[in-house]
């Protein structure tokens, strides 16, 4: 820590101004107080954005969708979870069931259903071997469902 005494200084527009005395340093060597709250802030951030798989509703194969993706405001899917979707979309609609009839042949309920389509939640392991023996996929389109599902968590 260096004591600074006060003393004139001239700005680039050519004004004066008086600098009070003051420590140059201080949070340098004797911050510790400073650095602990930094800290502080940066780990609770960090632990916030971690979360729970149980905690995120996107993540986690919830009974209904979010209340914002049934209005249609969900945030756009991409990557793997946008394949899954669009991969099982294509396997139902290929077969010509509505969600409705696929949702009762394989026992899981429409808005599920719906909510794996567009990749607001992820089925279960067990939900796409039922999913795909419903719509008669092969055992290379079961692998690939099951890959991407892997990918996700």
């Amino acid at each position: 820590m260096v004591r600074v005494r006060g003393h004139w200084r001239r700005l680039g527009d050519g004004r004066l101004v008086w600098i009070r005395p003051h420590v140059r340093g201080a949070v340098a060597k004797g911050g510790g107080i400073g650095v602990a709250i930094i800290l502080v802030v940066v780990a609770v951030a960090f632990l916030r954005g971690l979360g729970t798989p149980d905690d995120d509703p996107i993540a986690s194969p919830s009974p209904h969708p979010p209340p914002a993706a049934a209005a249609g405001s969900a945030p756009p899917v991409n990557g793997p979870r946008a394949a899954l979707a669009e991969t099982l979309r294509q396997a139902r609609e290929g077969k010509g069931f509505t969600v409705e009839e696929a949702g009762r042949r394989a026992g899981v309920a429409p808005p599920d259903l719906t909510g794996f389509e567009r990749g607001l939640s992820l089925p279960t392991t067990q939900e796409l071997d039922v999913l795909a023996h419903v719509y008669g996929l092969s055992r290379g389109d079961w692998d690939n469902l099951i890959i991407l599902r892997s990918q996700l968590g």
